[in-house]
């Protein structure tokens, strides 16, 4: 019986063109893999035979290397192990090195040490399986799904720190209870016994599908192929495309490929594995027969282009290009990726992989620009990815790594405005078009594929659906702070699981780079917390309430000062303690980790409610809230512990408390750490924050560098009561000297708003005795006759403005006494030592207006010295 029904589910599979699960638990349950690969081969006939195989570490491969050895040796008693490891196509993998399969297919999927699998792996590993292709989980340390809460899984290794150790296991809980709603799910041990209690009533009852979609989209594919004929390049490329949205889609590349007269910007957007990055991959094999000569690719990561790369490889392949003979891959060393890519058929042609701050370097050679993963990117560099080129562009709407739509639709608006601002400013004799495509058609199964929608369910990444505010915005002065139990809020509950969709689509609206990983870490970190800011409504049952802004925090510190002082004298890294560790290791100051602090991990507004406040008055409830606390050590009495779930729950208790009811122990500061913008710095200086800080090494990436700003919120301890004066003192002493060299290139407004909070704390009267060590007799004479004769040029005393620089910050002027303008000039020519072009273009102000600052400057400056 349970044989027939294993049988059925790959049966019903197959027809259906989904994908299953097995879930195999018991000790040796791996020796029934080969059995379950006959059953499946025998019911899945047109399936593919390729077979991924996942492993811990190299030493478990061996093993079952040696035992599929030991299997083909012995008679025929053992036919179908002996056809398993002899015949069958297996690639074996570690689950650190599971993006090298991106881009390929498997039939079925064997998932060993389940302790080594992280969200990000899963998902990637899900992405390969065909229609018809089955995913098995191996649980072989356990008899029972009960005895789950004893596993401890190693990516519990960077949730823990020095004060907390124990981690509550709720995605583990999540991740069963989850399994069960899947359709196609069955969960055996190793006797090949079904286990009912872990298995979703009505299991199979259902009848196949009905398969007009999928006959309707090849239908429309093959006439789409046969009507092109032998229109070369066109019909190779479009014989490897897979569904008539991917054919169609290409298409509309190669039109704007093959009308040079019109520069074209294409957006195309999509869910994961559906043939995006093929598509674009096709699309410059198309360019470059078309004799396209200079194509630069660019992505936040080289990691994003590899599957584009490999199917660019197929293409050119395809067009009859061979390596080495028609064309050259040259790799680069340092990103471990393909740098360029050279054809020498009929003439010179360049493919080449530039990092988004690298484009406006390229601007003049590049005729195609192909940008994917978009809205990951900077949008400091959106402004200049559209020039006088034809440009394609596209984006992941959802599933793992994925931008979210509301990031998405950010990106298209930025995308639109500087389109049609150039359409007027470049070539005019060459009509600018905009057009948009989105791929919905799944490439490898079936639309509604049961696999896909749990994993999606799973891990939160169907962000398709925009959560609009109901009840509109209001006074910021009357929304409340609430705490979330997560308990409550991963329990898989149905009003626990639309709470947490919004709250997990909220936090991927604006964050650029989000991970399933990020979600294990929201749930099972046991120093996070989440808060979130709601209307004020009446809550009641079935409610779900509107959030204004999501917070993710993180408690620190609390280290044993000796143990700073061990792990800082030897260089070690330890995980975990963001802030403490940075700002130990900055200052020289092993205390700073006995004090107790928690940091900003995230904190973001409803897209709807942006800039109305609303995280302005989350941070002052917050802060409100962390000043309350009482004097005891423990961080973690903010939620209770919870028990493994073997069902989902009628009833949960309640997902939200008011912090009001809610004590917390007593915090010494607040820190945040972010990647440096003006308006985020702006928002942080706003609400109290002081720069502690500014790493000198910029991310390789996106050329951005990583500040860190501390708030004080207690200053009752005695022996650390100066910390906070002495570090911002020594930070901006260091940054002022440092303005002239490292942080040069750092925009000249930034550099000012970031020394603006230490000016208003200098008190230091204008002593005008010791203006003799700065200035000799010559200097002053410099001054007298540059403001007395016009006609010399600004060159005669520019090497006095460094040192106005730094007299200005030292408060050796009057509060107030240069305007605006005039201090950012100060700081850009004299302690950033840039030049006046650079400082005209950096705040867009004429040379004759300029000028005239540079003269009130001197003269405020003479007129104090005489």
């Amino acid at each position: 019986m349970e044989i027939s029904l294993i049988s059925k589910l790959f049966s019903q599979s197959s027809v259906n063109n989904h994908r299953s699960i097995l879930l195999l638990k018991g000790p040796a349950s791996s020796e029934k893999i080969p059995f379950i690969h006959y059953l499946w081969k025998k019911n899945s006939p047109q399936s593919n035979r390729t077979i991924l195989w996942c492993f811990k570490d190299q030493k478990l491969r061996k093993a079952y290397e040696i035992k599929g050895k030991k299997f083909s040796q012995k008679n025929e008693k053992f036919n179908i192990q002996k056809n398993f490891f002899s015949s069958s196509p297996i690639r074996y993998c570690y689950y650190k090195e599971t993006r090298k399969i991106l881009g390929n297919t498997f039939g079925m999927c064997i998932l060993q040490d389940f302790e080594s699998i992280t969200p990000n792996s899963l998902a990637r590993i899900i992405e390969t399986i065909e229609g018809g292709g089955v995913v098995i989980f191996l649980l072989e340390t356990i008899n029972s799904l009960k005895n789950l809460h004893h596993l401890s899984l190693e990516i519990y290794n960077n949730f823990k720190n020095q004060t907390v150790k124990t981690i509550t296991s709720r995605f583990l809980d999540r991740f069963f209870l989850s399994l069960r709603e899947c359709d196609t799910f069955l969960s055996i041990d190793n006797r090949l016994q079904i286990c009912p209690e872990y298995q979703k009533s009505g299991f199979l009852r259902n009848k196949n599908e009905k398969k007009n979609i999928l006959e309707n989209s090849n239908t429309l594919l093959v006439e789409l192929i046969k009507n092109l004929g032998q229109m070369e390049p066109l019909s190779s490329l479009l014989s490897k495309t897979k569904t008539f949205d991917q054919a169609r889609a290409f298409l509309s590349f190669s039109e704007a490929i093959a009308d040079k007269k019109k520069l074209s910007t294409i957006l195309l957007t999509s869910g994961r594995g559906r043939g995006k990055s093929a598509t674009l991959g096709f699309a410059v094999a198309a360019a470059i027969a078309f004799g396209y000569g200079n194509i630069f690719l660019t992505a936040p990561d080289p990691e994003n282009l590899h599957s584009l790369i490999a199917f660019l490889l197929i293409g050119l392949k395809t067009l009859g290009y061979k390596e080495n003979q028609d064309f050259e891959i040259i790799q680069n060393l340092k990103y471990k990726c393909i740098d360029r890519i050279l054809i020498y058929t009929s003439h010179y042609q360049m493919i080449k992989f530039i990092f988004p701050s690298e484009i406006e370097n390229f601007k003049e050679t590049i005729e195609l620009l192909i940008v994917d993963e978009a809205a990951a990117i900077s949008s400091a560099f959106l402004d200049k990815i559209v020039g006088n080129y034809i440009t394609f562009i596209a984006s992941t709407n959802y599933g793992y790594e994925g931008s979210g739509k509301a990031l998405n639709l950010k990106m298209i608006r930025k995308i639109k405005s500087t389109h049609e601002g150039l359409s007027t400013k470049f070539n005019k004799s060459k009509t600018r078009i905009f057009k948009e495509i989105y791929i919905d058609e799944p490439i490898r199964f079936s639309k509604n594929d049961p696999v896909e929608k749990w994993l999606n369910d799973l891990l939160c990444m169907n962000m398709e659906k925009k959560s609009f505010l109901s009840k509109g915005c209001p006074n910021p002065k009357h929304c409340r702070l609430f705490l979330v139990d997560r308990n409550a809020l991963f329990s898989s509950h149905k009003i626990a699981n639309i709470f947490l969709q919004k709250l997990i689509g909220l936090f991927s609206s604006s964050h650029y780079k989000n991970s399933p990983d990020d979600l294990q870490m929201l749930c099972d970190a046991p120093s996070h917390r989440i808060f979130v800011l709601l209307t004020p409504i009446v809550l009641s049952i079935g409610l779900i309430p509107d959030i204004l802004v999501g917070l993710h925090t993180s408690y620190e510190g609390q280290i044993n000062n000796k143990f700073v002082q061990k792990c800082l004298s030897r260089g070690l890294k330890m995980n975990g303690d963001l802030i403490p560790w940075a700002i130990s290791k900055q200052f020289l100051d092993p205390n700073f980790g006995e004090l107790a602090g928690v940091r900003i991990l995230r904190i973001v507004a409803n897209p709807d409610s942006q800039k109305m406040g609303y995280g302005t008055r989350t941070l002052q409830l917050f802060l409100k809230f962390l000043q309350k606390g009482k004097n005891h050590k423990t961080t973690t009495n903010l939620e209770i512990t919870k028990t493994f779930l073997t069902k989902k729950q009628e009833t949960i208790p309640a997902i939200l408390s008011c912090i009001k009811d809610k004590t917390i122990p007593s915090l010494d500061y607040i820190g945040v750490s972010f990647r440096l913008s003006l308006p985020l710095l702006c928002f942080w200086k706003k609400n109290g924050f002081s720069m502690f800080l500014i790493r000198t090494i910029r991310l390789a990436l996106s050329n951005e560098q990583t500040v860190i700003m501390i708030k004080e919120v207690c200053k009752k301890k005695p022996r650390y009561q100066n910390w906070y004066q002495t570090y911002q003192c020594e930070f901006f002493k260091k940054f002022v000297n440092l303005l002239g060299s490292e942080f040069r290139e750092m925009p000249t407004i930034t550099a000012f708003n970031i020394i603006e909070t230490k000016l208003s704390d200098f008190s230091v009267s204008n002593q005008k005795h010791n203006l003799r060590k700065f200035f000799s007799s010559y200097d002053f004479q410099r001054l007298f006759f540059f403001k007395t004769f016009s006609s010399l040029e600004l060159n005669f005393i520019l090497d006095l403005f460094p040192l106005f620089g730094k007299l200005f910050f030292w408060g050796f002027f009057p509060k107030n006494f240069f305007s605006s303008v005039e201090t950012i000039l100060l700081v850009g020519i004299g302690l950033q030592l840039k030049t006046i072009e650079t400082i005209k273009k950096e705040i867009n102000i004429k040379s004759e207006n300029i000028f005239k600052i540079f003269f009130l400057i001197l003269e405020k400056i003479q007129n104090l010295f005489n």
